[in-house]
């Protein structure tokens, strides 16, 4: 039987992992991101055409990542509202149940696939 996990030790790794995230997006992610933009050389007049650019690219790159995060959220979201419902399958019933039965999405199942 799979050890449970305690609440407060599931948010400690959530905070650890959004911590990483976050220092991977703003330090390799941003420097890669920015040194892309840097090469792009704008000389004589269309030297007028760089602020409005780098206005673009820091636009797009900011709804990319908005996207990430929404994506990511609507995931966990998702995820939690799988283990709500109000009146679960007891577990001695669900270990009762073959490998063929339909399960509850109150139980997490893992399988492998091709």
């Amino acid at each position: 039987v799979p050890s449970l996990v305690e609440l407060d030790a599931f948010c400690d790794r959530q905070t650890a992992h959004c911590t990483s995230v976050r220092r991977l997006l703003e330090g390799v992610w941003l420097c890669r991101a920015a040194s892309i933009v840097d090469k792009e050389r704008f000389v004589g007049p269309a030297r007028r055409k760089e602020r409005p650019f780098q206005n673009a690219v820091a636009v797009l790159l900011s709804t990319q990542v908005r996207g990430v995060v929404d994506r990511s959220i609507d995931a966990y979201d998702k995820f939690f509202h799988r283990f709500s419902k109000e009146a679960p399958m007891p577990p001695e019933q669900v270990m009762q149940l073959s490998d063929i039965d339909d399960r509850e999405d109150a139980f997490l199942s893992i399988g492998l696939a091709v």
